[in-house]
């Protein structure tokens, strides 16, 4: 037996049983009792998949959670890194400018 049905026949047991003593009152005349019975055991059944497809939506629902977390501290790290660059390219274009300023002045100075 799989685990989503063994789950709802702990739920379901009472469930069940006030579902077949209803409709087997209701139906003593259209319905044997196996009959009954084989409703309840589709019921479960059906109630057993229903059960998988949720833990199934779940598992993905985690996943993905993961996913967006690590998609996340991708995107902080690469902010920082893009934050280490910008300061780079400005102390480059200070030195550049320190540089151009020195080239200026030699030319200067050569004359």
């Amino acid at each position: 037996m799989n685990s989503g049905v063994t789950r709802l026949l702990g739920r379901a047991v009472l469930g069940l049983g006030a579902g077949c003593v209803l409709a087997f009152g209701a139906a003593t005349h259209a319905a044997t009792v196996p009959e009954v019975l084989d409703a309840g055991n589709q019921w479960l059944v059906a109630q057993a998949a229903s059960q998988d497809r949720v833990d199934d939506l779940g598992e993905a629902r985690r996943g993905l959670a993961d996913e967006y977390r690590t998609v996340l501290r991708e995107i902080e790290g690469l902010e920082a890194y893009n934050r280490q660059l910008e300061r780079q390219l400005r102390l480059q274009g200070e030195e550049i400018a320190i540089l151009d300023d020195s080239i200026a002045q030699a030319t200067t100075v050569d004359r």
